[in-house]
């Protein structure tokens, strides 16, 4: 079982690529400035990669360990995001504001969120739409707007990511209006 300070993902192809990146970024004290955000080592007490190339694709497969004075926010979102149990709807709609807001600082800043804070971001939002009864008939042109999101982030499209999310705030206002 996970212990509650650490997290485990897979990238594939070229996200491994990306991810990789990140990290010879983050630890690069001539860092160049990018438009994505390197992982933030200040946070992390370990990280263990497992790198192969499976099929001519590389794959990694990482596990972080957080220090203990983590934020709890991020910590519960990431840990409770690679388990799979059923959140209640108001926790997850909590930690989905809570990234959504983080997401909105970092295209202020004119950056996008990590990989992991993207990848919460999608899951739960796409986990958001297995509750019924809270703007249902949205679903599909919701999800089909975090699809294209996610799109616009692996190309690293800075614009096209500040105008899908631009319309997901807007299907968002829509959706909590009428419920």
């Amino acid at each position: 079982m996970k212990k509650k300070n650490s997290q485990e993902f897979v990238l594939v192809g070229s996200d491994a690529i990306l991810f990789m990146e990140r990290i010879i970024a983050g630890m690069s004290k001539d860092a160049q400035p990018s438009q994505r955000q390197t992982l933030d080592f200040d946070r992390i007490k370990k990280l263990k990669l497992t790198i192969r190339k499976q099929m001519s694709v590389p794959q990694i497969k990482c596990k972080i360990k957080w220090l203990s004075e983590t934020p709890n926010d991020l910590q519960e979102e990431a840990t409770s995001s690679f388990q799979h149990d059923r959140p209640e709807y108001s926790l997850l709609k909590k930690r989905l504001n809570k990234l959504y807001r983080l997401i909105e600082k970092y295209l202020e800043q004119g950056v996008l969120p990590s990989n992991v804070e993207m990848e919460l971001f999608c899951r739960h939002a796409e986990e958001m739409t297995t509750y019924s009864g809270y703007g249902d008939e949205r679903y599909p042109v919701f999800l089909d707007k975090i699809h294209a999101l996610r799109e616009a982030y692996l190309r690293v499209n800075i614009q096209e990511f500040r105008k899908v999310f631009s319309d997901i705030a807007v299907l968002k206002k829509n959706c909590h209006r009428d419920v």
